[in-house]
């Protein structure tokens, strides 16, 4: 499984695809609306779900403002494929994997990380020298399913 971001004047479409390596056909199995983009898929061990990084953008556009990441199933033996978010757009979740068991799904959250994006903008974009020193770290927690900290 793998992700494709099709992005130029008038089209901005994300989709999550599959390719048969027999065969080499590829198969959308989904598109996402508006501005969502589907990341980091990792197959279940039982090869029937997939686990992604599901983010918002403020509008369908690679220059837009980042609104919200979370965490979603898609169940392919459903009869239509979609994105069943099982860790809302408001917590930044990423880098989402299955336990080797596929009874639990592990994932990310950075805090702050809206704060943290507005802190480098701002350096980025009004530099205060030639040399910029950032005392900042980003930490990433590991969550299970059952929202249990690793």
């Amino acid at each position: 499984a793998f992700q494709r971001l099709v992005a130029d004047d008038d089209v901005f479409r994300s989709t999550l695809e599959i390719l048969d390596v027999a065969t080499g056909d590829v198969a959308v199995v989904l598109t996402m609306p508006g501005a969502q983009v589907v990341l980091a898929p990792r197959w279940a061990p039982d090869g029937q779900r997939i686990v992604v990084e599901a983010i918002e953008l403020a509008e369908p556009s690679l220059e837009a403002d980042l609104v919200g990441g979370g965490i979603g199933v898609v169940d392919l033996a459903a009869g239509t494929a979609v994105v069943d978010m099982i860790v809302p757009l408001t917590t930044f979740a990423q880098s989402p994997d299955w336990s080797p068991d596929g009874r639990e799904i592990t994932w990310g959250e950075t805090p702050f990380l809206s704060a943290a994006r507005t802190l480098v903008q701002a350096i980025v974009e009004n530099p205060i020298s030639d040399t910029v020193h950032v005392n900042a770290r980003f930490m990433i927690h590991p969550f299970t399913m059952a929202c249990r900290r690793l």
